[in-house]
């Protein structure tokens, strides 16, 4: 089946498929001390009660299974992926084959010819900010700090430190549901 835009072909319709309890796993890449947790829903990692997580800085890799049902094929339709939320950047990988590298959480990215009907393996692999780490060790007695920076942490327009134990922390890790649409054409 050929699946592959055809602009020749007005699109009306769209149905939102949303995955927030997928499972799987998320692997702390680089570190050893965290490794791989399971995943049972998108939650920013700001919200763990372990610091480590809380406060971590780095590469992340979700690996998870969805499924698509036979209803949402035809040679007509496209498939789009939006993950609107996931700390600074999103590599995504579809059925091992790279899709994109996104850094706008609004992007909905085509993966028409990546995705099966039925089981589907998604690897996201995030990168979270470093601002977060930089406050958790504002705020944690560590000893050896991860991080330093020569940044003196202030903008010189504004007294008050960027970076501080009471600064907001963003959002981390991929923190919303994955939205596929599935948008049809114009009958």
């Amino acid at each position: 089946m050929d699946r592959t835009k055809n602009y020749n072909i007005q699109y009306c319709c769209t149905d939102t498929l949303v995955y927030d309890t997928l499972e799987g796993t998320m692997t702390f890449e680089g570190d050893s001390i965290i490794g791989s947790l399971p995943i049972f829903s998108f939650r920013s990692f700001t919200e763990s009660k372990d610091s480590l997580v809380r406060y971590y800085s780095g590469d992340v890799t979700y690996r998870t299974k969805f499924e698509i049902s036979k209803k949402y094929f035809s040679n007509q339709n496209i498939f789009q992926m939006q993950i609107p939320a996931f700390g600074s950047t999103a590599r995504i990988e579809l059925n091992g084959n790279l899709v994109a590298t996104v850094w706008d959480p609004t992007e909905k990215i085509d993966i028409t010819k990546y995705i099966n009907e039925g089981s589907n393996n998604l690897v996201v692999q995030v990168t979270n900010p470093w601002r977060n780490r930089l406050i958790g060790d504002k705020i944690q007695n560590r000893g050896n700090k991860a991080t330093w920076t020569t940044s003196p942490m202030i903008d010189k327009y504004d007294p008050v430190p960027i970076i501080s134990k009471h600064a907001e922390l963003l959002p981390s890790g991929i923190s919303q549901p994955i939205y596929i649409y599935v948008v049809k054409p114009l009958k």
